[in-house]
């Protein structure tokens, strides 16, 4: 059985600790803080995902996979999402 969980991410570079094999559905701001939402399995073993935020003219380095852009201070400062996936797979 798969379940939806919340996950707290910050600027810049971030290391998300998430069930292996959890697939991000979104990433929004929430409260004034941005969230990832994945669909995960719970029993699965946890992994460290590295997920990298920046805002909107800052530089990706190849190798990640966009997963959303979210706003905060009322659309002011706009960020971008990328996954490059868990630890052991880089």
């Amino acid at each position: 059985m798969k379940v939806i969980w919340k996950f707290t991410i910050r600027p810049f570079t971030t290391t998300v600790r998430m069930p292996r094999g959890a697939e991000i559905l979104t990433v929004r701001e929430q409260h004034g803080e941005p969230q990832i939402w994945a669909l995960v399995n719970p029993r699965e073993l946890m992994g460290d995902r590295e997920i990298l935020i920046v805002p909107t003219g800052g530089d990706v380095p190849e190798g990640g996979k966009f997963v959303g852009t979210f706003f905060i201070e009322n659309g002011s400062l706009v960020f971008h999402v990328f996954d490059f996936g868990y630890e052991e797979n880089r």
